[in-house]
């Protein structure tokens, strides 16, 4: 049975967009519900598609003075605890999770790259036409 005060968040590995360009998962959007999870009482666990170590999109990056997020003290405060530092550096695999650990929950971003999420995907092809974004 799923303990019900046990999350799993899933974040993107890094990739490329289609320019090129390196892409990772949005800070905010990992951190801001990590605090809030974590200070009512959760166990949240963090987790990638493909594993391994996960990197911030640079626009969402508050040490990146010309991006979008340089005011977001929440993934600041993240990035410098070296608990939570350690979990961004080595992610499990997401294949490699026990489902009947957590309870389902809805999605409910899609800003960052979702290559690997789905069977089929890779870095270099993305998802499988069958995926459905909303």
């Amino acid at each position: 049975m799923a303990n019900a005060k046990r999350v799993l968040m899933i974040v993107s590995n890094p990739s490329k967009n289609i320019l090129g360009w390196p892409v990772g998962f949005w800070g905010c959007e990992l951190t801001h519900p990590y605090w809030e999870f974590t200070e009512t009482g959760y166990e949240v666990d963090i987790a990638s598609p493909l594993g391994g170590k996960v990197e911030l999109d640079s626009w969402s990056d508050p040490h990146n003075s010309k991006g979008y997020e340089v005011k977001d003290l929440v993934t600041l405060g993240f990035l410098h605890n070296a608990d939570l530092a350690a979990k961004l550096a080595a992610t499990p695999k997401l294949a490699d999770l026990g489902a009947a650990t957590y309870r389902p929950r809805s999605r409910r971003s899609v800003s960052a790259p979702i290559s690997g999420l789905a069977e089929g995907g890779s870095r270099e092809t993305g998802p499988p036409s069958s995926l459905m974004m909303s």
